[in-house]
């Protein structure tokens, strides 16, 4: 755009007005923007009164019950045809009963949808419908270490202070967590149900990498104690 240059009839123009006339209805009248006006006053040094001004803030000001530029419009709408409709859901949202894999301090935990927004840890959900209300100060536990595998009679009820003397010997847990198949295909295909499931039938796949997981523990070993 090209530049408009201020002459002497302009700068002339905008003293004669500047009591009178706001900033912009004398942009509106040199053709220029408001705040190319203020812009110009700022570089001559040139101010209202202080009367001056409070008087233009009350001409600019909206007054009590006084209707806005855009009242009774619906917002600017560039493609209706594809906006979202009401209640619309994207199709990635899971439903209830739908079952996901998390890892919680690099664990991984089954949970599964109860309602929106209400996701449960599966193990919890599967031991309470069999025997009732976890009771306080109580944690459901693994037998075989495998926090996916969420079979009824892999679970146990035990109480914080037991759960904390087994958990004494977390490297013996790691190890029995690591040697579980269930553990490995979730490694492997990590949200994956219908891969994991597909997994199950090459055992060999399951075993190369649970020695490559037995070897980094071999290697973080041998640096601890070198």
């Amino acid at each position: 755009m090209k530049k408009k240059w201020w002459t002497e009839a302009d700068d002339a123009f905008l003293r004669a007005n500047l009591n009178t006339m706001t900033d912009r209805e004398i942009g509106q009248a040199l053709g220029r923007s408001k705040s190319s006006i203020r812009n110009r006053l700022t570089k001559l040094r040139i101010t209202r009164p202080a009367e001056v001004r409070a008087r233009m803030m009350q001409k600019t000001r909206f007054r009590k019950g006084q209707a806005s530029w855009n009242q009774g419009m619906k917002g600017l709408r560039m493609s209706p045809r594809t906006e979202f409709k009401k209640g619309n859901k994207p199709a990635s949202t899971k439903h209830d009963g739908a079952i996901t894999i998390r890892n919680r301090n690099q664990t991984p935990y089954q949970y599964i949808r109860i309602s929106e927004c209400n996701w449960r840890l599966l193990h919890r959900k599967v031991w309470e419908d069999a025997n009732g209300p976890i009771p306080r100060g109580h944690v459901i536990r693994f037998k075989n270490g495998d926090t996916l595998d969420v079979r009824l009679e892999n679970l146990e009820c035990i109480s914080r202070s037991e759960h904390a003397m087994r958990n004494q010997n977390r490297e013996k847990a790691r190890k029995t967590l690591v040697e579980s198949d269930s553990y490995i295909i979730s490694r492997l295909a990590p949200r994956d149900k219908h891969l994991q499931e597909k997994l199950r039938h090459f055992p060999h796949l399951v075993e190369l990498k649970k020695e490559q997981l037995k070897l980094k523990r071999a290697i973080r070993e041998a640096e601890r104690e070198a």
